[in-house]
């Protein structure tokens, strides 16, 4: 099954999560290491 970025982006506000959108496709934790690592960092010290 296949979610649109518009409807996760509707779950994602629904919940008051925290989210980051990057230029990128699937994998954008390999095309942007840095960027995900400084999210993930974020998250975990909050």
């Amino acid at each position: 099954m296949i979610i649109s970025p518009e409807i996760e982006n509707m779950f994602a506000k629904q919940i008051n999560a925290n989210t980051v959108s990057l230029p990128s496709g699937h994998l954008s934790p390999l095309s942007h290491p840095d960027q995900t690592a400084q999210f993930i960092s974020k998250a975990a010290i909050n």
